[in-house]
């Protein structure tokens, strides 16, 4: 694989007409290789923008994201860039959220194992960790900033 054929863009609201790969959510992180979906993130925002939720974490279905998905730990990349954006100084946001995959609308065919494994990375990646009160897995963005430092 060509690493110089990756990309990584943020999409929200319209700028995601193009996708091919089901998308819900306000906003979608996509990883392509020549152009071609390899995998997404989802998130939905809740609190006036202080809460994400993951809404799906997906690969895409074509020969293109088949060399993704073998030849690139984006799930990692994905829950990194997540992170990013969500600690960047001008970020509002506060918490990540995501639910058990077991309650997931939009898991789209794939088989549960490979399901989980991209979850559980994502999970890992952004320290979330599970909420009896919200039924979530949850990480406090502000609180993690702060231990950072």
């Amino acid at each position: 694989m060509n690493t110089r054929e990756l990309t990584l863009e943020a999409l929200a609201g319209g700028d995601r007409f193009g996708l091919r790969t089901p998308h819900d959510g306000a906003g979608t992180l996509v990883v392509k290789y020549k152009g071609k979906e390899g995998g997404l993130l989802s998130i939905d925002e809740r609190k006036d923008g202080e809460t994400w939720d993951i809404t799906q974490v997906q690969g895409a279905k074509s020969s293109k994201s088949y060399r993704v998905a073998t030849g690139l730990n984006w799930h990692l990349l994905l829950g990194r860039r997540t992170r990013d954006y969500a600690t960047h100084p001008e970020s509002e946001v506060r918490q990540i959220t995501m639910q058990p995959t077991s309650s997931m609308q939009n898991i789209d065919g794939a088989r549960s194992e490979t399901v989980d494994r991209g979850y559980n990375i994502v999970k890992n990646v952004l320290e979330m960790r599970w909420s009896q009160e919200l039924g979530l897995f949850v990480t406090d963005i502000r609180n993690s900033v702060v231990n950072c430092k």
